[in-house]
This record gives C-alpha cells, structure tokens and sequence, in this order.
C-alpha cells in the first residue's frame, strides 16, 4: 500500500514518522455536511490500533514512531459538531479510547492530541485554543497523553513578540508566543511533565485571499520568520519537543488554495526561500535540534 511504501522509505532513512489520522470514511459517519467524528467513536479506535500494531518498532511494513488523534478540534469544519465544552470532551472521549488501543499493542508509539487552531474566534464555529484546551483538561484529558500537540501559525510577523505586544492586536492568539500561554495551561492541570510539540507553524505569503492577505509576509521574510522562530524556540522553551514547519506542498495546489500560501516549496518540487535557509542552517550545523 502507499502507506506502507512511506513509512519503509522514511523508516530506511532514518526519519521518525508521526501519523495524523482523521478524515473518516463516508460509511463511519451519517452527517457529510463537515468533516467529523465518526458517530461511534470505538470505530475509531480500532483504525487506530490497527495502525499502531502494523507500524510498531520492527514491523517489515516500517515504523510509525507517534499517532496524531484528529486535527483541530476546536474547529466545526474539522470537528462536525458545533464547538463547544459537551464537544471537548467528546473529543477526550476520542483521545481516551485511542490512548488505551494504541498502548494495547504498541507501548512504545507516542500519542499527540490534535493541534488546536489559534482561532482569536468564539462561537459555535470557533473556539478559543485556550478554552478549549482548558476543556479537555476539565473532561480528563491528563493521563490519555504523550505529547500536547498545538498549531503556532502566527499573524504577527515576529516570532519574538510578546503577545498582545503589537498595536491593534491585543488577543495572543496572533502570536508565535502564544504557545508559552497554552504551556500554562498544561502546567496549572499538573502535567508538567508532558511536552508540547509544534504541529504547525509558518507563515503566509497570501496576497490573494482577504482572510489572509492583512498579516501575509514575502517570501523572503517567511524565511526569517522561521528560522527565528526555531532559534527563539529552542533558546526559551525547554519543554517544547519536536517542531514542524507548515508546510510542503501537495503537486495539485495551486494558488486559490491558501495552503499554497504557507508552503515552503512550490508544488512541482522546487524550493522557496523558506526550504533553502532551513536546509542551509541544518547543512550549517545552525539549526537547532
């Protein structure tokens, strides 16, 4: 299968692979408006277990090292369900039943929650990354966990800025520095033995679309941003583990996605400045690790 051509590849080449797993298939689910949840979330759990048991160390299939559980739940385009603290805990509900699948057969993968969206938006649509993490700590989050995964793509071009810091935006939500808001919270729920790793961060270069175009940077300066970004990281946030840059892109997009916007090489393989200054400072020895 592809995905086992991926994981052997990346397993041969030394890289550690983590597994986002959402999406579900038409039949896990009766309401196709939003992506979503599956109605029967034990559904979930046996994909889950399955995975883990086929990519556990030493398996001929390759090595998946950590299991990803959902992507933004605090979204209702990602969650299905209107957001609120009844649908934080369901999405615990989740974490939970994955945790105790994936350890059943494989005690060694790591299990990251769902990078939350920093939103600065609350509604049915939207919430808060803050209050919905405090959310998830309310419905049992704490012992259903390796790793607490969050988004860090940032609005503010630098990513030393103090939140609230800049004129006319007062809500952190905008900032790289967000993150140090939400280890806060991790910590005041007792988990301060739990790292925090970075899903996604980056910046835009979205000129296009208005949602974006306010905060987008060149190229050039996202290139910047996110080697300052690693460097500030690295030197203030001892308990943040791994960082992935948001993102590489998938050869079908083209410049009406704003993903193609975040990307840090263009769709036909080629590198922006972004990937050239990330490779230089790791060839360098300049990029922390």
């Amino acid at each position: 299968t592809e995905a086992d051509r991926v994981a052997k590849a990346t397993t041969a080449a030394g890289i550690k692979l983590l597994v986002r797993i959402d999406f579900e298939p038409d039949w896990a689910r009766a309401d196709h408006a939003h992506n979503g949840h599956p109605d029967n979330l034990q559904d979930y759990s046996d994909f889950v277990r399955a995975v883990a048991d086929r990519y556990k160390p030493g398996s001929p299939y390759g090595t998946v090292s950590a299991i990803e559980v959902w992507n933004e739940p605090n979204l209702q385009r990602e969650w299905g369900d209107p957001i609120s603290a009844q649908s934080a805990a369901l999405y615990v509900q989740m974490v939970r039943g994955a945790y105790q699948a994936i350890k059943s057969v494989s005690p060694s993968t790591l299990v990251v929650t769902a990078g939350l969206s920093p939103t600065g938006w609350s509604d049915d649509t939207a919430q808060p990354d803050d209050r919905f993490l405090q959310w998830m700590f309310d419905a049992g989050l704490s012992g259903n966990y390796d790793v607490l995964g969050l988004h860090g793509n940032s609005q503010v071009s630098d990513p030393t800025a103090a939140p609230g810091s800049v004129p006319g935006l007062s809500d952190g939500s905008f900032y790289f520095r967000r993150i140090e808001q939400l280890r806060q919270i991790e910590v005041a729920n007792g988990d301060t033995n739990k790292p925090i790793w970075l899903l996604e961060f980056g910046w835009t270069a979205d000129a296009v679309h208005p949602a974006y175009a306010w905060f987008a940077v060149s190229e050039d300066q996202k290139a910047q941003n996110i080697l300052s970004a690693f460097q500030y990281a690295r030197t203030n946030w001892p308990w943040l583990g791994t960082m992935f840059v948001w993102t590489l892109p998938d050869p079908s997009w083209n410049t009406d996605r704003e993903e193609y916007w975040w990307a840090i090489a263009n769709p036909d393989g080629t590198a922006r400045p972004a990937l050239t200054a990330i490779l230089s400072a790791a060839a360098t020895k300049q990029l922390p690790t």
